[in-house]
């Protein structure tokens, strides 16, 4: 446990403030897309999909979609993931693969603590020769006449702890401040930032068929503010949650306040929905944000694994 405080602190005393990375509203049911050491936390191999709008009605808005794979190894000691990613904002598309692995230091039916490290590569590019772009200076040295890309690998880490009745996690997938500029006329070009995030949440009973679960993501990048999302839901039968969220920023108003649904079907199949209703200034020309989620255990679950058969247990929240 002393290794896991001294990682746990050098975490922290990294010097953290813009967002690059790819937001979602879901995040508690897509911890592996923020933290490598959730790979294999489930017990089970699953696979995970999620397509994103956002600001609707907003032309050249951001757009993701996401596709993971995580199961565990060597009886749940070691879980291995994979994520593949695309993210675009106007002319501009992000490719990315990423390769997670995860190791239990703590594993018991109450308590799992992982580590994990991920390697990834990303392909950035710029499509200067689409028809409906307006260079307004012709004779920029920056703007060219045809697709123009460059590829970059880095690194990552996290820290995972899953209880029964919460979890809490800490991780920085990008350790690396790689180029993902493809600017050649000799001034500073864009670079991929470090993100560092912490997320919590757990589950509170609140009656024998709900549960009221509570969960938090903050999001940390250099030269930005720190951003944050408080998400309050409501558990019926251990299979219907209901929730809302408020996602804003430190010194701000507030960005939005989503909605979210989630069910689960047969116990091995999650579906999530969501929506974004921005409130800061962009709203008087966005429609908001909708985001789908779709899970899948390819396996069923061993009541005995993870302390139970519960599908919605904190630990590892479909």
């Amino acid at each position: 446990m002393k290794h896991l405080l001294l990682f746990l602190l050098s975490f922290l005393a990294l010097t953290v403030f813009a967002q690059q990375e790819g937001q979602f509203t879901q995040f508690m049911f897509n911890k592996q897309y923020y933290n490598p050491a959730y790979s294999g936390m489930r017990g089970v191999p699953t696979l995970n999909a999620i397509y994103r709008k956002q600001w609707l009605g907003f032309n050249g808005a951001p757009e993701n979609q996401l596709l993971g794979f995580n199961m565990p190894a060597s009886g749940n000691k070691i879980g291995l993931g994979l994520l593949l990613q695309r993210q675009s904002v106007g002319i501009t598309q992000n490719i990315g693969a990423t390769f997670s692995y995860s190791y239990s230091v703590v594993h018991s039916d109450k308590l799992t603590v992982k580590f994990g490290l991920q390697g990834s590569l990303e392909q950035f590019s710029v499509n200067f020769a689409n028809e409906k772009n307006i260079i307004r200076e012709p004779g920029d040295p920056s703007t060219r006449d045809k697709d123009s890309q460059v590829s970059a690998g880095n690194i990552g880490a996290g820290l995972y702890v899953g209880h029964q009745l919460a979890y809490v996690g800490i991780s920085m997938p990008n350790i690396l401040e790689s180029t993902i500029g493809v600017n050649d006329a000799g001034t500073q070009t864009a670079t991929k930032s470090k993100h560092l995030y912490i997320m919590g949440g757990a589950a509170i009973p609140a009656g024998e068929k709900v549960r009221i679960l509570p969960a938090g993501l903050i999001k940390s990048a250099p030269n930005a503010p720190i951003g944050f999302d408080v998400n309050l839901g409501l558990e019926f039968y251990k299979a219907f949650t209901v929730g809302a969220s408020y996602r804003s920023t430190i010194g701000d108003t507030g960005d939005s306040i989503d909605f979210l649904l989630h069910y689960i079907i047969k116990n091995r199949m999650g579906i999530g929905l969501a929506f974004d209703n921005p409130i800061s200034p962009i709203k008087d020309f966005s429609k908001g944000s909708i985001e789908l989620l779709l899970q899948f255990d390819l396996k069923e679950k061993n009541a005995l694994q993870n302390g139970g058969d519960d599908m919605s247990n904190p630990r590892f929240f479909f």
